[in-house]
């Protein structure tokens, strides 16, 4: 498998039915018991480069450091 980790890596994780998660130094894939034997080799293969890349791709709270995304939707009232 010739892949970079970029964005498309993780687009292609998402189509295949697997979510990857930040865990420290480290990230988790779920459901991991799914991952073939190819699939688990090429994670640990670019461990350092994914880990790279989803710190790029977390979020940032309001002191400048690792944070959860939050979003607030509301639904106007009618006539307004």
């Amino acid at each position: 498998m010739n892949m970079q980790v970029n964005a498309d890596f993780f687009t292609k994780i998402k189509q295949s039915g697997f979510s990857i998660t930040l865990a420290g130094d480290s990230f988790k894939v779920s459901p991991r018991n799914k991952l073939t034997t190819s699939q688990c080799d090429f994670l640990k293969l670019h461990k350092a480069e994914i880990v790279t890349e989803l710190k790029k791709l977390q979020p940032l709270n309001d002191e400048g450091s690792p944070g959860a995304l939050m979003v607030v939707c509301f639904t106007p009232r009618r006539g307004y």
